[in-house]
């Protein structure tokens, strides 16, 4: 397993809270690169995955300089109808990266990382 995935884990882990004595199915979907159509896939593909396989949370693990609009808006939709927690890992979230982060359900950031309009 390696150190980001363990991190990651680590993450997902603490975000359940104290009384939690189980990580649970965790999937991980990257947003690396500017937001586009691809990245609109990619994300659409992964929360299907998701909850087809009945996965307990999401962390999207967001490193973007932003990007359009309207794929920013159908990532953030998607993200406020799935019924899995879902978790923003941020190393850069700018511009349509910021409002992917909030639409989440719980917001983390690598060291360093960096969040803004």
């Amino acid at each position: 397993m390696s150190k980001n995935t363990l991190f990651l884990k680590a993450v997902a882990f603490l975000s359940l809270g104290l009384n939690s004595f189980s990580f649970g199915k965790t999937f991980i979907i990257p947003i690396e690169g500017p937001i586009d159509y691809v990245q609109e896939c990619i994300v659409r593909r992964g929360l299907k995955k998701a909850k087809s396989n009945q996965y307990d949370r999401v962390i999207l693990e967001i490193n973007t300089p932003g990007g359009q609009v309207d794929c920013m808006l159908e990532i953030f939709e998607m993200l406020q109808k799935i019924q899995i927690e879902t978790i923003a890992y941020i190393q850069e979230a700018i511009s349509a990266g910021s409002f992917i982060a909030i639409a989440c359900d719980r917001i983390f950031f690598k060291p360093n990382g960096v969040i803004g309009a």
